[in-house]
C-alpha cells in the first residue's frame, strides 16, 4: 500500500513539473514574439535601415547601410566604425519590399519534394 502511493505521489510529481516546463516554455516564447514585434514596429518607421552585412573576421564586418535614400559602405570593427564609400543606388541589388519572405513550412516542403524526386530517380537507375 505504501508502494502504490509513493508511486502515485512521484507521478503527480513528474506531472506537475511538466506543466510547469511547458508553461515556462510557452512565456518564454510569447515573450520572445512580442520583444521581436515591439523591435520591428520600432525599426520600420526608422530612417536608418542595415541592408546586408558580411563577417571578414571576428569582430570586423563590411555593412551595406541605407540612411535616407542614399547607400553607404561601412567598415566596423571593435572600436572604429569607417564610412568607405557612398554606393549608387543602381549598383545594388535590392530585394522588392512589398515580397513576402518565404515561410519555413514552404521550403520544407519543397526540399522534401525535391528529396523525394531525387531518391526516385536513383531506385529507377538501379533497376
Amino acid at each position: 500500500m505504501l508502494l502504490a502511493v509513493d508511486n502515485v505521489k512521484s507521478i503527480s510529481q513528474l506531472l506537475t513539473l511538466l506543466v510547469i516546463f511547458a508553461f515556462v516554455l510557452a512565456i518564454t516564447y510569447f515573450t520572445t514574439k512580442y520583444v521581436a514585434n515591439f523591435q520591428k514596429g520600432k525599426m520600420s518607421d526608422s530612417n536608418i535601415k542595415l541592408l546586408e552585412a558580411t563577417r571578414l573576421s571576428q569582430n570586423k564586418y563590411i555593412q551595406l547601410v541605407q540612411i535616407g535614400k542614399k547607400y553607404y559602405a561601412l567598415a566596423i570593427s571593435k572600436d572604429n566604425v569607417t564610412v568607405i564609400s557612398e554606393v549608387p543606388e543602381e549598383e545594388l541589388k535590392l530585394e522588392d519590399e512589398n515580397e513576402k519572405p518565404h515561410k519555413f513550412a514552404d521550403i520544407l516542403a519543397s526540399f522534401k519534394k525535391d528529396n523525394a524526386s531525387e531518391e526516385r530517380n536513383e531506385t529507377d537507375n538501379k533497376d
